[in-house]
């Protein structure tokens, strides 16, 4: 994850959202999208920043007990901390804009007025 120095996310008092893609036909896709959403999670708190990630902590769960994995059956929950957070931090993972989730929650944060950072992930540099 490349995070900019002068990132909003570094001001914000409160909790961030951190939006990344996630369904995928692939279990593989789905494994690593979490994977990186919880590495980007782990460099925000050791920045000292709180953040809730749905991926990041839902993917284990939805995973043991083998719960619904698209967006529609997490919606309600999702948008809902979404409403309560003070930024919205988009990890442009592969795929992040086709991402039906991510497009939702970046229009939910537009409609709420929740300020929005774009975090760019490695891959998405070269």
């Amino acid at each position: 994850m490349i995070l900019k120095e002068t990132s909003k996310i570094d001001t914000v008092s409160g909790v961030i959202y951190l939006a990344s893609p996630y369904y995928s036909s692939s279990a593989k896709v789905r494994a690593i999208r979490a994977i990186e959403a919880t590495a980007a999670v782990e460099e925000l708190i050791i920045r000292g920043i709180n953040v809730f990630s749905p991926i990041a902590y839902l993917h284990p769960i939805a995973q043991k007990y083998n719960l619904a994995l698209g967006f529609e059956s997490w919606k309600h929950f999702d948008l809902t901390l979404l409403k309560a957070c003070s930024l919205l931090a988009v990890l442009m993972l592969p795929g992040w804009r086709d991402s039906v989730g991510v497009t939702a929650e970046i229009k939910e944060a537009t409609r709420f007025k929740i300020p929005i950072e774009y975090i760019f992930h490695e891959e998405n540099l070269s």
